[in-house]
């Protein structure tokens, strides 16, 4: 396993709402030497949302989730489809993993994740 560095992450917190989408979230993070993050160079992105005692209970991936703006390489887009991921309403905890190489990996934003239940419209 890499060893994850340990600077101060950004925090980021979402509200869900089951059976919704949401507008992407556009990710631009700068490593520790202060330079922005070229996501295409990394092994892995991957971000998990974790229940209170830590099991992963959803994740976003290259392709189901996450994707690396085409021609801006330093630029990772993150979106929930309508109805994908649809979690239990409670809060969560998330955390987006960078691994770089087999040793070398990064949490750079991370946050609550809290999803509430769907809205119901009633009809006359």
């Amino acid at each position: 396993m890499a060893t994850i560095n340990n600077y101060i992450r950004s925090e980021l917190n979402i509200v869900d709402q089951r059976g919704a989408s949401w507008v992407p979230f556009t990710f631009t993070c700068n490593n520790e030497n202060g330079n922005l993050i070229d996501w295409s160079t990394a092994q892995e992105i991957r971000a998990d949302v974790m229940n209170s005692i830590g099991t992963i209970v959803a994740s976003f991936t290259a392709g189901d989730g996450l994707t690396i703006k085409e021609g801006v390489p330093t630029e990772l887009v993150m979106e929930k489809p309508a109805n994908r991921k649809d979690l239990p309403p409670g809060v969560y905890h998330w955390d987006l993993l960078v691994q770089f190489t087999n040793e070398v990996a990064q949490c750079p934003v991370g946050g609550s994740y809290v999803v509430k239940d769907r809205v119901t419209i009633k009809t006359v």
